[in-house]
């Protein structure tokens, strides 16, 4: 297998095993990743009539989520065409512009192995190279131009457009994940603006006046309210960079011999001036590392300016080159606009709002901090330019001033109105999930059905976490629940795509059903602008196998092992999805409700005295696993083992966020479970992500079931694996002696039953604990532990005080020596006595988190995020749970952990 090893070992067996007779491959010489991750080589091809090239360029995708789709997108990008009545007899893009796959990839690991074709010049003399080798000048631009005009007259005869998109929309499209408060973008502009980064407006060093905040995080946005008149939609590369463009150069550099590689993140309605923009912002670079501060300022201005030709060469600080670069970049699309009757009042502002996109992507890939500075005023000047020349844009379509009227004196009727932002996400990715979802209802697609489900589980994951962006309202969480049915039924289907056994072909079937109907409810959400919904009989956009054949038509990847290719992740958990239509009722998880073999599941019980915030607890977990994923911590999906699981949790959520009340407490013993799917990042030196798929019990009982020492409350304490115990310092004065007693009655009582159920850990119980040191956002816990220098603040996002992780071990021990309640010693005592101290850790914990300022920053001057309304107890703030996910997260592991 000599040769063959280049891209490691399981890659090698791979392509031994798909080797054969009529098929053969041999290591010829290996090329540069370009710094995306992916490894590239040429090999020696011997193959059929069928594929008769003499060599191969096979290409393992970089091991990340945008790159695992990449064989999927490329096939979509030579599928994705015109109608038949707008060009697609003379439609040759992708066969003049394309590399296609000479056979189906072979997955290797989490990723794939990719056979492209070799691109050679015109007469097949030279093979093509980056754009990237090329040296700056007259000819990299060149190229460039050609292919911006191709980019928009070939690649895009029939564009769309949409008339009402908001600039914020239009920012944070372009942005992608970038616009997450988690992102590498939010950390680096955090250290640039420090504590302006969510203000309206920002001071720059070097520049005379304010200038609005150009980053997604300002609140108010200072794009509120504003949209370009239009915006050019199409197919797009969105990871268009010289590296990805090939071109012939011997003996010169030809503008039309090039072709387009890396299509990992093609989508066939993007935004069409952002690949334009950020491929001119390549080629600036070039020349930027050498140009002094009144050069770069001229050039933001002239960037800016909407009359590109006004610069005189002679008068001019910029090097000859970069204005003819700039030059010819910024009437690339002249041709295309004029074909069009495309005026340039309709064109500049979305150009300055891609600019302002694309700065702010430049800004986290530069080193040096004076070209991020000058990316960042670069961004702020196209936003100001932009406020100069946009139009207002007004949220709602009702045109009859009666109807608004009506409208906003009854707001029980507008609870399926989707925010704007959110509803143009849901447009962006409904065409792409309509023609996904048709291939995953077509049983001709099953050979790639594991690849189409993880593109709805991708795309119901976006908007899963862009309803989690704004104010929780009873639109957004019924779409939310919306999203988390569809990732529900990728889950069941997948399974059933890989389960062996009889029944498999019936379950699949049904599952398929399932998804069907969820994607087309999410799909046809009634918050959805109406003129976003598809006409009855659409205009075709991506072809499918149904539409006919094509000239040339690219191979379509099929008979894909997927085997081992991993299940779809879950999502943000908002646990809106009822799993029992299939089960008959149940007060408890039954075996038959297992997700899984035993050893897979954890059981974990609530425990703590009455008052002490369980209920709120339970309710607070949705959110917390919402809040999860928006900060990049992972994706959880939550889904109720039963019908009174759900409902138990969906009415929690709708209590704190949308009513901002806290639920009532429990008054009778329940035992509820959920199942929670999703992905955690890695931890240590490993790279990737873990998936979950485990099954947790959560016994809730009232406190004072345990006050009593209950048999039944004992026992469900005796079967978990995991406890998380409670501890509210600012419990009842007089309620302590009975507290008390019913602690200890409780660890006695547990210690004497846990023999029936798998005995001791060396000589105590053998569960693994989690004590939440809870309501930590109230006044009277946090300002004491603050005074005594526990706490710390975040130097980033809202800058939330925590206890270190380190540290709460010991913050609990003075806790308890110092509280007012002289039982607090003895409740310690307790734990250290019973629990032993590896399986024992401790959390500071806030069910509803803290009142943010307008900033959305901590302002230790006013945190407390409870007030007293009309004599009734309110939440100020949407709550945003702190350490309330993750003690049952650890707990999880831990029991993994101690199982195997």
């Amino acid at each position: 297998m000599s040769g063959l090893t280049y891209f490691g070992a399981e890659a090698a067996a791979e392509l031994q095993r798909w080797q054969n007779n009529r098929r053969k491959v041999t290591f010829a010489e290996a090329l540069p990743d370009g710094g995306s991750g992916a490894r590239l080589a040429f090999f020696y091809h011997e193959g059929d009539q069928a594929h008769p090239q003499q060599k191969l360029l096979l290409k393992l995708c970089a091991d990340d989520e945008g790159a695992d789709n990449e064989p999927r997108d490329l096939e979509e990008a030579w599928h994705s065409g015109p109608a038949f009545h707008r060009g697609a007899r003379t439609f040759t893009f992708p066969e003049r512009r394309l590399i296609p796959q000479v056979y189906p990839p072979l997955r290797v690991g989490g990723t794939w192995l990719m056979f492209l074709e070799v691109a050679l010049d015109e007469r097949a003399r030279h093979p093509l190279v980056p754009l990237a080798t090329v040296q700056r000048g007259a000819d990299k631009a060149q190229v460039a131009a050609a292919v911006t005009d191709a980019l928009l007259s070939e690649w895009n005869p029939d564009p769309r457009a949409d008339h009402d998109m908001a600039a914020q929309s239009f920012l944070r499209q372009a942005l992608g994940h970038r616009a997450d408060p988690g992102s590498h973008l939010a950390r680096a502009t955090g250290q640039l603006l420090g504590s302006d980064l969510h203000n309206t407006t920002v001071e720059l060093p070097g520049w005379p006046r304010p200038l609005p905040n150009p980053t997604p995080f300002a609140d108010p946005s200072p794009l509120a309210g504003l949209k370009p008149p239009t915006v050019a939609l199409g197919r797009a590369h969105y990871d268009l960079h010289p590296g990805n463009i090939m071109v012939a150069v011997q003996p010169a550099p030809a503008p039309d011999s090039f072709r387009l590689v890396d299509l990992s993140r093609f989508t066939d309605s993007g935004l069409l001036l952002r690949d334009l923009v950020h491929l001119m912002l390549c080629l600036i670079c070039d020349y930027l590392p050498e140009l002094g501060q009144g050069a770069r300022t001229e050039l933001t201005e002239i960037l800016l300016d909407q009359d590109e030709d006004t610069t005189d060469p002679g008068e001019s600080l910029l090097p000859a080159g970069l204005l003819s670069t700039l030059r010819l970049l910024r009437s690339a699309p002249d041709s295309w606009r004029r074909a069009r009757r495309y005026a340039h009042p309709d064109w500049h502002p979305q150009y300055l709002l891609a600019l302002q996109a694309c700065a702010l992507m430049f800004l986290t890939r530069r080193a040096e901090p004076e070209e991020q500075r000058w990316f960042l005023r670069l961004a702020a000047g196209a936003c100001e330019a932009f406020q100069l020349v946009a139009v207002p844009h007004h949220e709602s379509r009702t045109s009859d001033p009666g109807q608004q009227a009506a409208r906003s004196s009854a707001p029980d009727e507008t609870t399926a109105d989707l925010p704007a932002t959110l509803a143009a996400d849901l447009e962006r990715h409904g065409e792409h999930l309509r023609h996904i979802g048709a291939r995953c209802a077509d049983p001709r697609f099953d050979g790639v059905l594991g690849d189409n489900l993880r593109v709805v589980v991708n795309r119901c994951t976006a908007l899963a976490a862009s309803a989690c962006d704004g104010p929780m309202t009873e639109a957004t969480l019924a779409f939310h629940e919306q999203c988390t049915q569809v990732l529900q039924a990728a889950h069941v289907l997948g399974a059933a795509q890989d389960a062996p056994g009889s029944r498999t072909g019936a379950e699949k079937e049904k599952a398929r059903g399932r998804l069907v109907a969820a994607l087309g409810n999410l799909l046809e959400h009634p918050g959805l602008r109406s003129d976003a919904r598809p006409d009855p009989e659409p205009e075709p956009v991506s072809r499918t196998v149904a539409d006919g054949p094509r000239p040339r038509p690219a191979p379509v990847p099929r008979g894909l092992d997927n085997s081992r290719a991993p299940r779809p992740p879950g999502a943000s958990g908002i646990t809106l999805i009822d799993s029992t239509h299939d089960q008959g009722p149940s007060e408890s998880l039954s075996a038959d409700q297992a997700d899984g073999p035993a050893a897979d599941r954890a059981r974990i019980a609530l425990w703590g005295p009455p008052r002490s915030g369980k209920t709120t607890y339970l309710s607070a977990l949705p959110i917390a696993a919402m809040q999860h994923q928006r900060h990049g911590k992972g994706t959880w999906l939550i889904s109720g083992t039963t019908a009174e699981a759900n409902t138990f949790l969906n009415d929690g959520v709708r209590k704190l966020a949308v009513e901002r009340v806290f639920p009532e407490a429990t008054l009778d013993l329940k035992s509820m479970g959920w199942r929670f799917r999703g992905l955690e990042p890695l931890t240590g030196r490993r790279k990737g992500f873990r998936e979950a798929r485990f099954l947790l019990e959560v016994q809730d009982a009232p406190g004072e079931k345990y006050r009593e020492a209950d048999s039944g409350a004992v026992d469900q304490l005796a079967r978990s694996q995991g406890l998380i115990y409670l501890y509210d310092q600012l419990g009842d004065a007089e309620a302590v002696a009975p507290d008390l007693a019913s602690f200890f009655s409780t660890l006695n009582s547990l210690y004497s039953r846990v023999e029936e159920f798998g005995g001791h850990y060396q000589g105590r119980l053998p569960h693994h604990l989690a004590v939440c040191i809870a309501k930590f956002d109230d006044p009277e816990v946090l300002r004491p532990a603050v005074e005594a220098g526990w706490v710390t603040q975040d130097d980033h996002g809202s800058r939330l005080p925590r206890v270190p992780g380190h540290l709460t071990a010991n913050y609990f021990q003075w806790l308890c020596n110092d509280a007012r309640n002289p039982g607090a010693r003895m409740v310690r005592d307790g734990l250290e006595t019973y629990f032993h101290p590896e399986r024992v850790a401790y959390y500071t914990t806030s069910s509803i988190g803290y009142r943010l300022n307008p900033h959305h920053t901590f302002d230790y001057r006013d945190f407390a995020n409870v007030a007293e309304l009309n004599g009734s107890v309110r939440i100020s703030t949407p709550p945003e749970p702190v350490n309330v996910l993750e003690p049952l997260t650890d707990l999880e592991r831990r029991i993994r952990r101690t199982a195997k």
